[in-house]
């Protein structure tokens, strides 16, 4: 009886899964928020590019890159809001 609580509580419940998967998923969404910062910045690059050259999408652009680089910046403190909101 010993035996199959055991494997019951190690390896058929939610939480014990749950918990072997919260570690490797966090670190690979901050792998991902570090490639998105970097795409963010090179964004940035060219619409400076963008202005330089004179374009008329110049603004839009720049706004919309900027917008979206802020959104990837604070991602970790948008998640944990919502998270408490529960």
């Amino acid at each position: 009886m010993r035996i199959i609580v055991s494997l019951y509580l190690f390896l058929l419940s939610n939480f014990a899964q749950a918990q072997s998967l919260k570690a490797p998923i966090e670190r690979v969404g901050q792998e991902l928020q570090s490639i998105a910062q970097a795409v963010g910045l090179v964004g940035l690059i060219i619409c400076g590019l963008y202005f330089m050259l004179g374009s008329q999408e110049a603004s839009r652009k720049a706004s919309n890159n900027a917008i979206g680089f802020l959104l990837v910046s604070m991602a970790t403190a948008i998640a944990a809001f919502f998270g408490t909101m529960r």
